[in-house]
């Protein structure tokens, strides 16, 4: 990409400088390569590399995105002049916002092709029990190591592939909010990503048999979605509804002191929902019109979580812009050539990643709190909004987990 881009939606974007080197049996070089910086690593990533002494391990096989794993690493970073990171999605967040908060230098070492948020400038992070996306820092380098990759576990491989395939629903519902909300939309940050998601989309099963040319595809596109994050300077290129899905599950799993699955996974499960809202557009499926009253939201936000975290969800959500006018055959208009185009591959590949399966570890009545809950926990326009404002979205609801889901 070029470094400064003159983009449609009448803003120059910045491109992040960010050194991207792929070398082999870099994990055996890594505290060579990285001088002097503190090596960031949970038990499970640090047996990937050579220790030394600038090394600090968290005491978990595997950590949570959370403010307190950051505040754990501000007390022994702030002596080193850079942060580097070993890791996947969670590691990765924490070490970019403590360095952000440092002001200093921060870089990574990916483990697995699960994520876009290598390349990313924003860190999903627990607050006080409420998932937070935060400014944070875009690396200087990113060191990859394909075997690495190429071994890391089958999940983490099904999670890359369902966090790309979630660009399908990100750019569908980036168009929506366009159309309804003349909200600006990018599409540089489309273009850039096409080529990646075709053929991530096109050999799903390639890549979990770990073959190296597909692996390196995938976590190339992972790459530029991660830029195209960090160009604009926020998250609408790689998440939309599919995104605030995956966020509330994870929510729900951490408020109860449990680690939830993958991120790559609860994206998968939140890109085949979204997925299904638009075939209901696109196909004209007829649901019934049932008001959700705004009393019964909140009791079950309480039951999930408690009243405090309830009450933020109902502020968000009442202050939400909307459209002040849905035209159905508008937005079909729009989006149709999109939907079209990558609709059927997108669900294909959630197929081949077993997306079922992820659904089966659920109930049906917290899928359905899921589905009819999800869009107050954040203030970005989706494909969920629209439903909701139609009165359709427990309709909705009922229809993908019985009729599709076959609960």
């Amino acid at each position: 990409m070029p470094k400064t881009i003159k983009c449609g939606c009448g803003k120059d974007h910045e491109v992040p400088d960010v050194k991207i080197v792929w070398k082999v049996n870099s994990a055996k070089n890594i505290v060579e390569f990285f001088k002097d910086s503190l090596l960031v690593a949970d038990k499970s990533t640090a047996k990937l590399v050579k220790p030394s002494e600038d090394f600090f391990v968290f005491e978990q096989s595997r950590i949570l995105a959370s403010m307190e794993n950051v505040e754990k690493l501000l007390k022994v970073a702030k002596d080193y002049p850079s942060l580097v990171s070993i890791g996947s999605g969670s590691i990765t967040d924490v070490v970019r916002y403590a360095a952000y908060l440092l002001k200093k230098p921060f870089s990574a070492f990916p483990t697995a092709p699960s994520v876009d948020g290598y390349t990313s400038s924003v860190a999903p992070l627990l607050v006080n029990n409420i998932k937070k996306t935060l400014p944070a820092k875009t690396p200087t380098v990113i060191l990859i190591d394909l075997e690495i990759l190429k071994n890391a576990p089958i999940d983490l491989l099904k999670a890359g592939i369902g966090d790309i395939a979630a660009k399908v629903t990100a750019r569908l519902d980036w168009m929506v909010a366009n159309k309804l909300l003349d909200e600006g939309i990018c599409d540089f940050t489309w273009e850039n990503l096409k080529d990646y998601l075709v053929d991530v989309l096109k050999n799903p099963n390639r890549i979990l048999d770990r073959d190296e040319i597909s692996i390196k595809s995938l976590m190339e596109g992972l790459l530029v979605s991660g830029l195209n994050i960090a160009t604009v300077g926020h998250s609408r290129p790689a998440s939309g509804a599919e995104h605030v899905i995956s966020h509330f599950i994870e929510m729900y799993h951490e408020f109860h002191g449990e680690y939830p699955p993958f991120h790559g996974i609860t994206v998968a499960m939140g890109t085949f929902i979204t997925l299904k809202a638009y075939e209901v557009l696109m196909n004209n499926v007829k649901l019934q019109q049932k008001r959700i009253p705004l009393d019964y939201k909140k009791e079950k936000l309480k039951t999930l979580f408690n009243t405090e975290i309830a009450d933020e969800f109902c502020k968000i959500y009442e202050t939400k812009r909307r459209a002040e006018k849905i035209n159905l055959r508008e937005i079909v208009k729009t989006i149709k050539p999109v939907y079209q185009e990558y609709s059927k591959s997108a669900f294909e590949a959630l197929s081949q990643i077993s997306v079922h399966e992820f659904f089966n570890r659920y109930d049906k009545d917290f899928l359905k709190q899921v589905i009819i809950l999800t869009n107050m926990t954040r203030d970005r326009y989706n494909i969920l909004d629209v439903l909701d404002q139609l009165d359709l979205l427990e309709s909705f609801a009922e229809w993908v987990i019985e009729e599709q889901l076959n609960f």
